[in-house]
């Protein structure tokens, strides 16, 4: 059973990359050339659970698995009209459902107040996330993986983090944090953290540095994502704060030589913005 549906900017974003990537298996001209497009339908797995059965039908030609970490997602290729249609999208294992129905109807428009904060950093094993306002390495592999993960959603960063970036990243929203009047085109501003509940931003919502951001948001943010480098920077001067007593490790997203994705969640509730 197919069901219709409206795609988030997320989730539009995360069934694209299908498309990217079956169509560039063989020659990376190959996306462009063949033009794949999706099909704008869907099993949502835990509305239809018979979604299951797609499983069962992986040996067929045209139906797959692709594993996009840490989605797994099960799609069917039309090559007779360079369509790709999406059967089943779900996180981690098979039956656990990653994009429901309100996540994949809700538009972008209908995003609401408040919403929940995540924190998304990369630091070497000595803690060091920067270098003179700079990103003291250079893994093109983890930052295609950072676009991927906050396609869609918010980037919530300092001022000085987002002057080392020069300027607002496409297909997210960007926010400054910043009590001197910041402005920069393309880019919202709010005071403080505090502010951010009252912004109708869309989800997933992230914090991304600097340190002391870092430091001031993590009570308040309910998973952290850590891109853990392989490496020592002696000559760092920015660091990431401690976390390890308010989170666990639920998951290792990735494992590479060069580094590990890691998804941790808060031990206990975030903390609750003061009352106003």
């Amino acid at each position: 059973m197919d069901f219709q549906v409206s795609w988030t900017p997320r989730a539009r974003a995360l069934l694209e990359e299908i498309v990217r990537r079956v169509a560039s298996e063989d020659d990376p001209s190959a996306a462009e050339r063949l033009g794949f497009r999706l099909i704008d339908r869907t099993i949502i797995p835990n509305r239809f659970p018979e979604a299951g059965d797609v499983f069962r039908k992986l040996n067929r030609e045209d139906i797959r698995e692709l594993a996009c970490p840490p989605f797994r997602i099960i799609y069917r290729i039309d090559a007779g009209k360079h369509r790709i249609g999406v059967l089943a999208v779900w996180r981690g294992a098979r039956g656990e459902p990653f994009l429901g129905p309100t996540e994949l109807n809700e538009t972008a428009a209908a995003y609401g107040a408040g919403g929940r904060l995540r924190a998304i950093a990369a630091m070497a094993l000595n803690r060091v996330i920067g270098r003179a306002n700079e990103i003291p390495w250079r893994l093109p592999e983890d930052f295609r993986w950072f676009k991927r993960t906050t396609m869609g959603g918010t980037l919530i960063m300092g001022r000085r983090t987002f002057e080392s970036i020069g300027r607002p990243l496409p297909g997210r929203v960007t926010v400054v944090l910043s009590r001197s009047g910041f402005a920069h085109p393309g880019v919202r501003t709010a005071p403080s953290l505090e502010a951010l509940a009252a912004m109708p931003l869309p989800e997933p919502r992230f914090i991304c540095g600097g340190a002391e951001i870092y430091r001031q948001a993590l009570p308040r943010c309910s998973e952290l994502y850590l891109t853990l480098v392989k490496r020592e920077i002696p000559d760092g001067d920015a660091f990431f704060p401690p976390f390890e007593e308010a989170f666990e490790l639920v998951e290792k997203l990735r494992e590479t030589p060069e580094f590990d994705i890691l998804r941790y969640r808060r031990r206990t509730a975030p903390a609750a913005p003061p009352a106003a």
